[in-house]
Order: C-alpha cells, then sequence, then structure tokens
C-alpha cells in the first residue's frame, strides 16, 4: 500500500519521514507540500481521504 501525505507544512513532512525511515516504510510514501482545500489529485487514484489534526496537550 502507498500513501501519498500531503500537508501545506514542510515540517510536517520531515516529521513523517523520519517516522517512516524508523519503521522501514519510507519508501512507501509520496510526500506533496500543499494546501490540501485546493490540491487536487489525480482522479481515481485515492482510496481514502483522511484529515487528522494534532493537537497539543494545552488545548
Amino acid at each position: 500500500m502507498a500513501v501519498t501525505a500531503v500537508d501545506f507544512a514542510a515540517s510536517a513532512h520531515d516529521l513523517v519521514q523520519r517516522e517512516a525511515t524508523e519503521r522501514g516504510v519510507a519508501d512507501l510514501i509520496t510526500p506533496v507540500v500543499a494546501d490540501v482545500s485546493s490540491w487536487r489529485p489525480e482522479i481515481s487514484s485515492l482510496d481514502i481521504i483522511a484529515i487528522v489534526e494534532k493537537r497539543s496537550a494545552q488545548q
């Protein structure tokens, strides 16, 4: 299974790549730096879309 990870912050992709490398799955992730509200994937290229928000403990 391959994953396309879209985020507007390149720093988020850095974190994902570090975690993926540690787990041996970095070659399965394609990072895309873009605004997810306007980014459009190739037609029929995605099976699942998930929006994940990480909040700090203070919120």
